[in-house]
């Protein structure tokens, strides 16, 4: 095995890592949500067929991808190929149920399991640029699921804090919101509202933009958006950022690594 496909194997087992991470760090929730689904009928829905709303299939579903941590310990591509689709299909599963549905955990699962199948396909391949187009790849698939945030508070009530203050600073029991409101007016808790609101849609719009930028400057802001989001929103939040956070990462890897195999390989050909 040569130097260079041993670092990409790894950058795909870092964003595998990462996709993991946000996969499982809401078990106890997510169980618990497919559990109480079977004690309690879901409602019928014409869009949903019956599959898709049987809590025990969602919940199958949600541990099936356990499967996905055997990759850590796998050499073989095409073993690799498939764990990776059955990712994919899990995540595609999951979106398409019912009690799941309209969680951005799992279109953020989705997007980076198609990253890892691609990745994949190219661990082996002999083009010595393919690293490139695997960063570019991974840094746009963060941009466009930002993209998609940032267009959707695009809303009068969202931009002048109104929504920000109804769903955080009214609702959230933990630092620094309990704190606000302990210490802060309602006028002042509003007009600070507003300026958060509108730095998150800031944040991610810069976001949206990640093609864009050199992956270690990528990573930066990343991790600095990523760390702020968790701040206010909760760990909770791991699970939409996590999978997006191991693309970026292994992108990064890629960067610094990619042209050690190069001259390892230039110089095993002399």
């Amino acid at each position: 095995m040569t130097l260079r496909v041993q670092i990409r194997r790894k950058a795909w087992r870092i964003a595998l890592a990462g996709w993991l991470i946000g996969w499982f760090v809401n078990t106890v929730e997510n169980t618990r949500l497919f559990l109480a689904g079977l004690e309690t009928p879901i409602t019928e829905h014409w869009l949903f067929p019956e599959a898709m709303r049987n809590p025990g299939v969602a919940l199958g579903m949600f541990v099936l991808a356990l499967g996905g941590g055997a990759g850590f310990g796998v050499a073989d591509v095409r073993v690799l190929r498939g764990l990776a689709v059955g990712l994919v299909l899990c995540a595609l599963g999951l979106l398409g149920h019912i009690a799941s549905y309209n969680d951005a955990s799992y279109a953020a699962a989705f997007w980076s399991a198609l990253w890892l199948v691609w990745w994949a396909r190219r661990i082996e391949d002999g083009n010595v640029g393919v690293e490139r187009h695997a960063i570019a790849l991974g840094q746009g698939i963060v941009g466009l699921c930002f993209l998609g945030g940032v267009i959707g508070k695009l809303t009068p009530d969202y931009w002048n804090g109104e929504a920000f203050y109804q769903l955080y600073v009214v609702q959230k029991p933990y630092f620094p919101f309990d704190w606000m409101r302990a210490n802060w007016s309602d006028e002042t808790l509003r007009a600070c509202s507003g300026w958060f609101a509108r730095g998150v849609i800031v944040s991610e719009g810069l976001l949206a933009t990640l093609i864009l930028w050199p992956p270690r400057w990528a990573l930066v802001m990343t991790t600095s958006a990523f760390l702020g989001m968790i701040g206010l929103a909760g760990v909770q939040l791991l699970s939409v950022l996590a999978p997006l956070a191991g693309l970026v990462l292994a992108g990064r890897y890629l960067e610094g690594k990619s042209a050690d195999g190069e001259n390892a390989e230039r110089g095993a050909g002399k």
